[in-house]
């Protein structure tokens, strides 16, 4: 079985919304947020036609009435977008706390900036390119705070002290998982973070690689080469598994 195979088959391809969070509350917080954010409605244009991507006619609408000024338009992307997003960031971050606030960080800027969004892109890969970076930019500063913990934690002499926080996570969030399911999730960890973004996106969403790769910031053909090098180096990392 191929790699893109083992993806598929261990629960990476998308589920479907009856397969995600709702995240009802969250949806509420953020709503909140953005009531107090609301000023007059803006008058700008609606925009033109949109492009043929693929994405419902109803989604255009809405964006285009968000951007417009409409706020309840902009309430429907919320609740349509919501637990997919959470979903996406958790994937990122790896903790369902720090997804819960990237999530509405994702959507607060999101709002902030429909002045420049163009409504004949997709709306979702515009909100998925936010939530990507807002992500990939907590997760390096996660990273560089475990790095200078971990300088912290050394004695004088450079021995580790008992207290050292360790970079790899202890493994409770894998538990009710799969053996070969925890492998291939370590083995994502494994790639560049961009890089492990763009595997999910295109497998776990099942969104076109041109999609994928626009949303982490690769052209079509470095995404192609990205992914066929990801694919490898999996295959490398999960050597002894017989269906592969």
């Amino acid at each position: 079985m191929k790699v893109a195979g083992v993806l598929h088959n261990n629960g990476l391809a998308a589920r479907g919304t009856g397969g995600r969070t709702p995240a009802r509350g969250m949806r509420g917080e953020i709503i909140r947020l953005l009531d107090w954010q609301r000023g007059k409605a803006r008058t700008a244009d609606v925009g033109e036609a949109p492009v043929e991507t693929g994405v419902s006619a109803w989604e255009y609408a809405c964006a285009a009435r968000a951007r417009a000024g409409d706020a309840s338009a902009f309430d429907r992307l919320v609740d349509a977008y919501t637990g997919r997003i959470h979903a996406h960031l958790r994937r990122i971050v790896r903790s369902r706390e720090d997804a819960e606030d990237l999530t509405q960080e994702t959507f607060i800027r999101a709002y902030r900036a429909l002045a420049r969004f163009d409504t004949r892109r997709p709306f979702r890969n515009w909100l998925y390119t936010i939530a990507t970076n807002v992500g990939l930019n907590a997760l390096r500063t996660k990273s560089r705070r475990i790095q200078a913990t971990s300088l912290d934690a050394e004695t004088d002499d450079g021995k580790p002290r008992r207290e050292a926080v360790s970079p790899r996570p202890d493994g409770r969030s894998l538990v009710e998982r799969s053996e070969r399911r925890a492998r291939l999730e370590e083995a994502i960890d494994q790639l560049p973070p961009r890089v492990a973004t763009l595997v999910r996106l295109h497998y776990h969403e099942e969104m076109p690689l041109r999609e994928a790769g626009e949303i982490v910031g690769m052209g079509e053909s470095a995404a192609k080469v990205a992914l066929h090098r990801a694919r490898k180096r999996m295959r490398e990392m999960l050597t002894g598994d017989e269906t592969l």
